[in-house]
């Protein structure tokens, strides 16, 4: 139990690092600005800057919450649970890169790619994650198992970076516009929710 906590705080503090660094090439810009700038013209001229900023800090939260979440039926770890957990955070790691690049080559595919295709990578590692600790009966909570929803919910926003991956890489007037795409699992999990009610209900 030990380890397993052991491995829970040492992702945690990566995405709260990771977190961090995203707003510290803003920051470096304050004391590089002439005095004599206002601080809204500041803020117009790298406003790039602030919504890659604002938006990576949204995934990697979202993505942390997924994480912490699937913890919560956790109550042992085995070496691919633990390995397949760093790589996870190494996407975490990794994702500061991208944002600052967004910053200053925008609408490049490449940088779509890489922005889109890390966050894709870190959904499918959470899918991962979720699908062997749902099958293997030793690792989950005895008193708290994963549901089926929890799974369904998993796969539905890996897909949906997915498809904000293709469509950000393929259809350069897109880009990162493709991410709306993750607002898609709501709606489709209430309808599928509704339709087992009624499913219930019937029976």
């Amino acid at each position: 139990m030990r380890g397993l906590d052991r491995l829970i705080f040492f992702t945690d503090a990566i995405a709260a690092i990771a977190i961090t660094l995203l707003i510290l090439p803003l920051a470096d810009l304050v004391p590089l600005t002439p005095t004599d700038v206002l601080p809204g013209d500041f803020l117009l001229d790298h406003l790039s800057e602030l919504l890659a900023f604002l938006l990576s800090f949204a995934v990697i939260a979202r993505l942390w919450i997924a994480h912490h979440s699937l913890f919560e039926h956790v109550s042992a770890y085995s070496p691919a649970l633990r390995n397949l957990s760093l790589l996870w955070a190494f996407t975490i790691v990794v994702l500061p890169l991208p944002t600052a690049m967004v910053a200053h080559w925008s609408n490049d595919s490449i940088v779509v790619g890489f922005y889109i295709g890390t966050m894709f990578v870190s959904s499918l590692l959470l899918t991962s994650m979720t699908i062997l600790t749902h099958r293997a009966a030793a690792l989950q909570e005895p008193t708290h198992p994963l549901s089926s929803r929890t799974i369904i919910a998993s796969v539905l926003t890996t897909a949906e970076f997915l498809v904000a991956l293709i469509l950000g890489t393929v259809f350069q007037d897109i880009n990162y516009w493709g991410l709306f795409a993750l607002f898609l699992s709501t709606p489709i999990l209430l309808i599928t929710r509704m339709r087992r009610t009624r499913a219930i209900i019937r029976a």
